[in-house]
């Protein structure tokens, strides 16, 4: 039996929202096709329909939770500007970097650049 259009697209959301939770419970490695399709609702076989492998749905759920990341982040402040406008402070790589940045450990100023000489070892000690 054939699907129309919209109730196509109804049933990849639902596989996408699906796929979103468990993934948030169980991560991507932990969530199977079936217990996926066994949350939406849906059998095994119309996952193939949808998506071309496990792969195609993980990049496919990504891209859909940053969508709508992106737009709560647009509908809470509509005075500014999106992301492509603003500065390379706010830039989608300085975000995903500036935590990883803040958690090396300072370096500190006083320290020498050089590294001691090593202990001279060609004389016995008594």
């Amino acid at each position: 039996m054939r699907h129309g259009k919209d109730q196509k697209q109804a049933t990849r959301e639902r596989i996408l929202e699906a796929a979103g939770r468990r993934f948030k419970q169980d991560g991507i490695d932990g969530a199977g096709v079936a217990i996926l399709m066994s949350d939406a609702g849906l059998t095994n076989g119309a996952f193939y329909a949808h998506f071309d492998s496990k792969e195609d749905l993980v990049a496919n759920v990504l891209a859909d939770q940053l969508r709508t990341q992106r737009q709560s982040v647009d509908a809470e402040s509509p005075d500014r500007e999106g992301l492509e406008g603003s500065s390379a402070s706010t830039s989608p790589r300085s975000i995903v970097t500036r935590p990883l940045m803040a958690a090396r450990p300072p370096r500190c100023s006083t320290r020498s650049s050089a590294a001691p000489p090593p202990p001279d070892r060609s004389s016995p000690t008594s």
